[in-house]
């Protein structure tokens, strides 16, 4: 999306009546909203909410779960990436980012805040292996964090608390590597007028700031972001008759109205990205664009029960997408073998896996070739057999799935 393309800022008076946010900004320090943020968590004494985080009531937990999905395609997170969970609060968003094999560190102003979130993972721990979140309490105004260190940083409703937002774009632009973004999740920009912000910045005294794309991604260009992207999306469902679902899927029907509805709705948040540098090349943590020419060639297709299948292997990456080395924690490449019947029955998917060698450091690029022996086991019970050889990239797909071209190659085993 081009610079210029971004919305035209409309302002309108306040009303006597309302807080001005402005006023507040000018009125209250750093200093003073991280204590105002601090004593709000350390005041809550059951943090049964906080823990539900986002499902505690189902339009809320709609909202939240629509939004986090849409910045979760926008920022094309990969496993292994590390991550900042800025403004995180309780945590619930970092739990879901750590689940997703990411390298997480929940950021926040407020010590008390942090300490809700590690209870989160103490009683909801993540399924299967990954790497515990660091949780990190910083000044508002510089990130403990070493320069182009990190992958991706989540901002979800909360920077439009932050008072200095040009500093905090300086730390996430410094922190992040040269392919790096943030992605934001915030409200519009009449945020700071409706009833819900007035009564938090009259009993609570924080900042319900108004977010400005255009200002936002002017400071953002001036600190070095290359680009920005918003996301247009509608978080309800728009929902019709049977004719006139058939009638909208070939192209008439309601359009009008659901364009209506997507425009109200896309008034009222900004879901948005901001770009360092060009994206990291796509590799074997995503399926799309995984492809192999497989050239299999047995050195004899009659084995003894469980004698030592021997041949040779010629691979070749026709895809688009970088293969990962077998060792690699995340998103590996082997050879992988199925074990089927002579009849076509699956007897094991998961046979055989076979290391690839390396091609340097960061796997087997498009294009690359590679030749080895393989050698595997033999079942053990006599019979006639089909192996299937298919690239697999652990966790994530087998190749075949993709529509890669699969090899497989009779035996007789006695």
């Amino acid at each position: 999306m081009s610079s210029k393309d971004i919305q035209v800022r409309i302002t309108k008076p306040l009303s006597p009546d309302l807080i001005n946010v402005k006023d507040l900004l000018e009125q209250l320090s750093i200093e003073e909203l991280n204590e105002t943020a601090e004593n709000y968590f350390a005041s809550i004494e059951d943090s049964t909410y906080h823990l539900k985080k986002p499902f505690t009531n189902p339009s809320e937990t709609a909202e939240l779960l629509t939004n986090f999905s849409q910045l979760i395609l926008g920022m094309n997170l990969l496993p292994g990436m590390s991550l900042i969970d800025f403004g995180s609060g309780s945590c619930w968003s970092t739990r879901f980012f750590s689940q997703l094999g990411l390298e997480t560190t929940a950021l926040d102003v407020s010590p008390s805040a942090l300490e809700i979130g590690k209870k989160l993972f103490e009683k909801l721990p993540i399924i299967g292996k990954y790497k515990r979140p660091t949780f990190l309490n910083y000044d508002g105004k510089v990130f403990p964090i070493q320069d182009n260190s990190i992958d991706r940083i989540a901002c979800i409703d909360a920077f439009h608390h932050v008072p200095n937002q040009e500093e905090v774009l300086s730390e996430f632009f410094r922190v992040l590597k040269p392919n790096g973004l943030v992605g934001f999740v915030e409200p519009g920009p009449t945020h700071s007028t409706s009833p819900q912000s007035q009564y938090e910045m009259k009993t609570f005294k924080v900042i319900e700031n108004d977010i400005f794309i255009e200002d936002i991604w002017q400071e953002s260009k001036k600190i070095g972001f290359s680009d920005i992207e918003i996301a247009i999306y509608n978080p309800l469902s728009f929902k019709v008759g049977l004719n006139d679902f058939n009638r909208f899927i070939r192209g008439f029907g309601p359009k009008k109205q659901y364009l209506h509805q997507t425009q109200s709705q896309m008034s009222l948040r900004r879901t948005f990205f901001l770009h360092k540098g060009m994206p990291i090349v796509k590799d074997s943590r995503v399926p799309e664009g995984l492809k192999a020419r497989i050239r299999i060639k047995l050195n004899e297709q009659t084995i003894g029960t469980k004698g030592m299948i021997r041949g040779e292997a010629a691979i070749k990456n026709i895809g688009s997408s970088l293969w990962r080395p077998s060792d690699d924690a995340y998103a590996p490449v082997n050879l992988g073998v199925h074990l089927f019947k002579e009849d076509g029955s699956l007897v094991n998917n998961d046979f055989v896996r076979i290391s690839l060698p390396k091609l340097g450091m960061e796997g087997i690029q498009p294009g690359a070739e590679i030749k080895f022996d393989i050698s595997l086991v033999a079942p053990e019970c006599s019979g006639s057999y089909l192996l299937e050889f298919d690239l697999v990239s652990e966790m994530v797909t087998w190749f075949g799935i993709m529509g890669s071209k699969t090899q497989k190659i009779g035996i007789s085993v006695n």
